[in-house]
């Protein structure tokens, strides 16, 4: 039995700030998971990771300053993924809102 791994590594640090969001939700969108992420930070949206690749599993490993991810109905149908994602938030303050649509529940 084979085992297959590749290791992907991304970074904001050298994209200009007003074009760093769409880079990560670019890279995010084929690596892991569709999604739309925003700031309110002075310095911009500041985040580089590392995604490893082991046969059907995947974790990725980030670290960013503060910002917001959205992951909507409209992404989800146009980016879907065979997939469970967990998030675990291990360093300063991190917090989650899931939104449920009850008439068109995903």
């Amino acid at each position: 039995m084979t085992t297959s791994v590749r290791i992907d590594s991304i970074s904001t640090s050298l994209t200009p700030p007003e074009q760093r969001c769409q880079f990560w939700e670019n890279y995010n969108g084929k690596q892991l998971i569709g999604l739309r992420c925003s700031t309110f930070s002075d310095e911009g949206f500041i985040a580089s990771g590392k995604n490893i690749h082991i046969d059907n599993f995947g974790i990725a490993f980030i670290r960013a300053n503060e910002h917001v991810v959205e992951r909507n109905i409209h992404i989800v149908k146009d980016l879907p993924k065979e997939s469970i994602f967990f998030s675990l938030g291990l360093s300063s303050h991190t917090f989650f809102i899931k939104v449920k649509n009850v008439s068109n529940p995903i």
